[in-house]
């Protein structure tokens, strides 16, 4: 088995009343890389880990390192699963549109063979068919009513696989940036684990949790890796604290805003329709330097420098 796998046997615990525990392995450790794999086998996400009602030691036992894919090659295998979902979502919605077409049919067509304002005859002999056609018109409608409403769900699900599809690419340059900042959180966090700076005192590694430290910190950083080749393929983060200053207005999220001061990460600024307000009334937030997507100089700025936060 693979370095960083552990396999561990347990019972489910059912909730619903009548239904029996049975047998579930979960596989645990550093399965980064591997999901497709593990997909294969029958397995599901579950907590961190995968869950499994088979025991999948022996085809675990086989894998080697030529098995765990890159994070790059999972992200564009998620686009591909991304795209299959979509083109499924999209042929569950023309289902349901052509349910409800058909169904608002039939409501019309028992409608059309009643007269217009006619009302029910009670006690003549139209009467028992009259009603069969109103429950029939009734139940048509309700049904053609559900079903657009599904074909509505369906054609949104296929919308957003279809943005997923897309691929990385279409995330604003904010998004990479903490994408990036997170891995790169993770990688520090396992670095100190491993140099032992986050154990007790007398505490020490075993080898299987070494292992796994290990491999986080390799996910960790072939993730920010990732992310910041992103940022470099869409020019970098323009502005920083040294381009910007105190004074200038910059666009964010849709608004103009005035900086106030510029620290190491985050600029803060406060909005220009309720700059000239006090206290609480002033509408101040702090932005990472790659939210900024515009700068024009104002009054008034000119010669004034960052100041940390």
């Amino acid at each position: 088995m693979l370095d960083g796998l552990t396999v561990t046997q347990g019972m489910t615990t059912p909730t619903r009343p009548g239904k029996q525990p049975r047998p579930v392995w979960e596989v645990s450790g550093r399965t980064q890389g591997l999901e497709a794999v593990f997909r294969e086998l029958g397995g599901r996400p579950w907590r961190g880990a995968w869950s499994f009602f088979e025991d999948p030691t022996e085809a675990l036992s086989e894998l080697t390192e030529a098995d765990r894919v890159t994070f790059a090659e999972q992200r564009k295998a998620e686009r591909q699963r991304a795209e299959d979902r979509a083109d499924r979502m999209a042929g569950y919605a023309a289902n349901a549109t052509a349910r409800s077409d058909a169904a608002y049919e039939r409501a019309r067509q028992i409608g059309d063979r009643i007269p217009f304002g006619q009302p029910i005859l009670v006690g003549h002999h139209s009467e028992r068919g009259h009603r069969a056609d109103l429950r029939r018109i009734d139940r048509a409608m309700r049904t053609s009513v559900e079903e657009a409403a599904k074909a509505e769900h369906y054609e949104r699900r296929a919308e957003l696989n279809d943005r997923k599809a897309e691929g990385d690419e279409r995330h604003t340059m904010a998004f990479c940036v903490r994408r990036a900042e997170e891995a790169e959180a993770l990688a520090r966090k396992a670095e100190r684990t491993l140099a032992g700076e986050d154990l007790w005192p007398g505490e020490t590694l075993c080898e299987a949790e070494r292992i796994r430290q290990e491999g986080f910190l390799a996910d960790a950083r072939e993730r920010a890796a990732y992310w910041r080749g992103l940022i470099e393929a869409k020019g970098g983060v323009q502005f920083t604290k040294e381009t910007l200053k105190p004074g200038m207005e910059v666009f964010i999220r849709r608004e103009w805003w005035r900086v106030e001061r510029c620290g190491p990460k985050n600029v803060r600024v406060v909005s220009l329709r309720t700059e000239h307000l006090t206290g609480y009334q002033r509408w101040v937030m702090s932005y990472p330097y790659a939210e900024v997507r515009e700068v024009r100089e104002a009054p008034g700025s000119a010669g004034q420098g960052c100041l940390d936060l």
